[in-house]
Protein backbone atom coordinates (compact mmCIF):
# COMPACT_ATOMS: atom_id res chain seq x y z
CA UNK A 1 0.00 0.00 0.00
CA UNK A 2 1.42 3.55 -0.39
CA UNK A 3 1.07 4.04 3.25
CA UNK A 4 3.14 1.39 3.98
CA UNK A 5 0.59 -0.78 5.59
CA UNK A 6 -0.07 -3.92 4.84
CA UNK A 7 -3.37 -6.02 3.81
CA UNK A 8 -3.95 -9.11 4.78
CA UNK A 9 -6.36 -10.76 2.08
CA UNK A 10 -7.12 -14.79 2.03
CA UNK A 11 -5.57 -16.75 -1.22
CA UNK A 12 -6.75 -20.12 -2.60
CA UNK A 13 -3.55 -21.99 -2.80
CA UNK A 14 -2.56 -23.17 -6.17
CA UNK A 15 0.77 -24.93 -5.36
CA UNK A 16 1.22 -28.33 -5.41
CA UNK A 17 4.11 -30.55 -3.87
CA UNK A 18 6.28 -30.45 -7.31
CA UNK A 19 5.89 -26.61 -7.60
CA UNK A 20 6.88 -26.51 -3.84
CA UNK A 21 9.71 -28.97 -4.75
CA UNK A 22 11.16 -25.87 -7.01
CA UNK A 23 10.68 -23.13 -5.27
CA UNK A 24 10.90 -24.55 -1.65
CA UNK A 25 9.35 -21.89 1.06
CA UNK A 26 7.38 -20.05 -1.67
CA UNK A 27 3.42 -20.71 -2.69
CA UNK A 28 1.51 -19.60 -5.29
CA UNK A 29 -2.17 -18.17 -4.78
CA UNK A 30 -4.86 -16.49 -6.12
CA UNK A 31 -6.38 -13.81 -4.05
CA UNK A 32 -10.03 -14.29 -2.78
CA UNK A 33 -12.34 -11.46 -1.95
CA UNK A 34 -15.62 -10.39 -0.82
CA UNK A 35 -15.74 -6.90 -2.52
CA UNK A 36 -19.06 -6.38 -4.67
CA UNK A 37 -17.11 -5.61 -8.13
CA UNK A 38 -16.99 -8.15 -10.13
CA UNK A 39 -15.19 -8.56 -13.32
CA UNK A 40 -14.70 -10.73 -16.47
CA UNK A 41 -12.23 -12.10 -14.12
CA UNK A 42 -13.92 -12.79 -11.68
CA UNK A 43 -15.03 -16.46 -10.29
CA UNK A 44 -17.89 -16.86 -7.97
CA UNK A 45 -17.15 -19.21 -4.95
CA UNK A 46 -20.23 -20.68 -2.51
CA UNK A 47 -19.87 -22.61 1.16
CA UNK A 48 -21.14 -25.69 -0.91
CA UNK A 49 -17.40 -25.53 -2.77
CA UNK A 50 -15.42 -25.74 0.02
CA UNK A 51 -14.79 -28.46 3.40
CA UNK A 52 -15.83 -25.56 6.00
CA UNK A 53 -17.53 -22.14 5.99
CA UNK A 54 -15.84 -18.87 4.27
CA UNK A 55 -14.96 -15.58 6.14
CA UNK A 56 -17.72 -13.68 4.44
CA UNK A 57 -20.78 -15.11 2.61
CA UNK A 58 -20.35 -12.96 -0.53
CA UNK A 59 -16.47 -14.41 -2.10
CA UNK A 60 -15.48 -14.79 -5.40
CA UNK A 61 -11.69 -15.17 -6.49
CA UNK A 62 -9.56 -13.00 -8.54
CA UNK A 63 -8.08 -15.30 -11.15
CA UNK A 64 -5.81 -12.49 -12.48
CA UNK A 65 -4.01 -11.99 -9.63
CA UNK A 66 -1.68 -14.97 -8.99
CA UNK A 67 0.64 -13.64 -6.59
CA UNK A 68 3.84 -16.03 -4.69
CA UNK A 69 4.46 -15.51 -1.27
CA UNK A 70 6.55 -17.26 1.62
CA UNK A 71 4.84 -19.57 4.01
CA UNK A 72 5.89 -17.59 6.53
CA UNK A 73 3.07 -14.97 5.41
CA UNK A 74 0.31 -17.42 5.52
CA UNK A 75 -1.69 -16.22 8.76
CA UNK A 76 -3.08 -20.00 8.45
CA UNK A 77 -5.86 -22.48 6.90
CA UNK A 78 -9.08 -21.20 6.79
CA UNK A 79 -10.65 -23.85 4.76
CA UNK A 80 -10.01 -26.18 1.54
CA UNK A 81 -11.95 -26.36 -1.68
CA UNK A 82 -13.69 -29.24 -2.72
CA UNK A 83 -11.44 -31.10 -5.57
CA UNK A 84 -13.94 -30.51 -8.16
CA UNK A 85 -14.67 -27.16 -7.66
CA UNK A 86 -10.64 -26.53 -7.34
CA UNK A 87 -9.82 -28.34 -11.05
CA UNK A 88 -13.00 -25.62 -12.45
CA UNK A 89 -10.34 -22.94 -10.88
CA UNK A 90 -8.20 -24.00 -12.78
CA UNK A 91 -9.73 -24.63 -16.20
CA UNK A 92 -10.80 -20.68 -15.82
CA UNK A 93 -7.59 -19.47 -15.04
CA UNK A 94 -6.22 -21.56 -18.22
CA UNK A 95 -9.48 -20.77 -20.45
CA UNK A 96 -9.33 -16.94 -19.64
CA UNK A 97 -6.28 -15.99 -18.25
CA UNK A 98 -3.69 -17.79 -19.63
CA UNK A 99 -5.07 -18.08 -23.11
CA UNK A 100 -4.82 -15.28 -25.22
CA UNK A 101 -8.07 -14.27 -26.86
CA UNK A 102 -8.57 -15.29 -30.67
CA UNK A 103 -10.07 -12.27 -31.82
Amino acid sequence: MPDGKNLTHPFLILSCEAARAQEPGYYYGIMMTGSVHRDRYSFPVSKEMFEGPLQKESTHLRLYIISSFRENRINGLVTRMMKRDFQRVLDEIKNFVLVADSD
